[in-house]
């Protein structure tokens, strides 16, 4: 696992992205999540550390999106009819031609 993670902060270090490793021995994935946010929780506390240490180091940057990101187009709206009592979907008009 540490080379992986030594290869990660690596990339992410080439970006100016901040990273650390926090071991939990003793802890499953579940016990690690389950546990977040209680007192003393040493996990909560290193994130707490980091979070105020970055906040700390760096002003505030609004969030922009990159010039040669495309918008997103927006999707297609489709125009639903509630069934009246009694009708079913099959007796609708499908493609202009009559199925019922």
């Amino acid at each position: 696992m540490l080379p992986k993670f030594e290869r990660a902060r690596a990339g992410l270090a080439e970006h100016g992205v901040p990273a650390f490793l926090f071991l939990a021995e003793g802890r499953t994935h579940v016990s690690e999540f389950t546990s977040l946010g209680s007192p003393d929780d040493p996990l909560t506390e290193a994130i707490a550390r980091f979070v105020r240490e970055r906040s700390a180091a760096e002003p505030a940057r609004p969030a922009s999106r990159p010039e040669s990101s495309p918008s997103r187009p927006e999707a297609p709206r489709r125009q639903v009819r509630a069934l009246r009592s009694g009708e079913s979907s099959a007796s609708r008009s499908v493609a202009g031609t009559s199925a019922g």
